[in-house]
């Protein structure tokens, strides 16, 4: 069976290619109904607001905080910027947004992750809204400490080193608004707390070891602009060669447009990394590629070196897991369906 007309495969398609038997008559007459198109539109809140039916306000009330609790959590933070731009919602539906923004045990059980909140504020930094929303971006900065406890904990020592180009100031992927750099600065910013031990050094055409702070993460991410310079990586590993410093890890958080300083050496990037790891054989290498140019400055073969394309919210966990020796693959393998 081909999908439909418009190319779209939709629900009844895959009914039609798995020929799954129903379970009892109201299952069958459900699926007749969706076959033949009678099968009536599901009474969400997300149709009631397409259509009509209720307005922001009546959401933020009855369907976000519901007998006293706070409820779609991950729904409050993609419809921020709907809820405060709407005219039917009121400084006290601010103030109970406040309020849900920071509901720990909504944070903890609803297991959002940090970076969502970076690109919730983005979202919001710069709406045209009647409501004056510092309260929320101060409940957001609360937030976001809570939802670290949600990260996988790297144990050991780890360099976050970020990439200051002006590559960097580019979005991460074409329909979103959160740069390269807010990415990797926010990383930063939340090393201590997800680290056991964590350094943090800012690389362009020169390198620069900073001492971060961990307060008023979203808005020093948000407003971190990546000054521009030439894209020295090497220059981080050969200081930790002449120091000696022994890391587990080190987090490379670029485009993957590394240069060397005084032109190409042999080899590149790559001949710090060996170097530094015959050094320290236990320590391991990430290059995450943040912006997805397809490019590499190690290869795999190399000794624990592993490049990640792309960004994902779940990056640490997913070195967390490779360390563990097991993958997001065998992961989903355990689970019982």
């Amino acid at each position: 069976m081909s999908a439909s007309k418009d190319g779209e495969v939709k629900l009844k398609d895959v009914l039609f290619m798995t020929h799954p038997k129903p379970k009892d008559d109201l299952q069958a007459r459900t699926w007749s109904q969706l076959i033949d198109g009678t099968l009536a539109s599901p009474d969400t809140w997300e149709v009631m607001r397409s259509t009509g039916k209720m307005n922001w306000s009546q959401v933020i009330n009855q369907v976000f905080h519901k007998d006293g609790k706070t409820n779609n959590y991950f729904a409050i933070l993609r419809n921020l910027r709907n809820c405060l731009t709407a005219d039917d919602v009121t400084s006290e539906d601010v103030s109970l947004l406040c309020s849900m923004l920071k509901d720990k045990e909504a944070i903890i059980h609803s297991m959002v992750l940090p970076f969502r909140y970076l690109s919730a504020y983005t979202e919001i930094r710069n709406i045209n809204t009647k409501h004056d929303i510092s309260d929320i971006n101060e409940a957001m900065e609360e937030a976001v400490k809570i939802s670290i406890d949600n990260v996988p904990k790297l144990p050991g020592t780890s360099v976050i080193a970020i990439d200051t180009s002006g590559s960097m100031s580019g979005v991460i992927a074409n329909k979103s608004t959160v740069s390269a750099s807010s990415i990797a600065m926010m990383l930063g910013m939340m090393s201590r707390r997800i680290c056991d031990k964590s350094r943090t050094v800012t690389f362009d055409t020169t390198q620069k070891w900073l001492n971060l702070p961990d307060k008023g993460i979203l808005r020093n991410a948000y407003e971190f602009d990546a000054p521009g310079g030439a894209t020295y990586g090497h220059l981080v590993l050969d200081d930790m060669i002449r120091e000696q410093y022994e890391a587990d890890r080190v987090i490379f958080l670029t485009d993957m447009v590394l240069y060397e300083e005084y032109g190409y050496r042999e080899g590149g990037f790559a001949v710090s990394w060996m170097k530094y790891h015959q050094m320290f054989p236990k320590s391991r290498l990430y290059n995450v590629d943040l912006r997805g140019y397809g490019l590499s400055t190690v290869s795999e073969k190399l000794p624990s070196a592993r490049n990640v394309a792309g960004w994902s919210d779940r990056t640490i966990e997913m070195v967390s897991l490779l360390e563990k020796g097991t993958t997001a693959i065998d992961e989903i393998q355990k689970i019982s369906l």
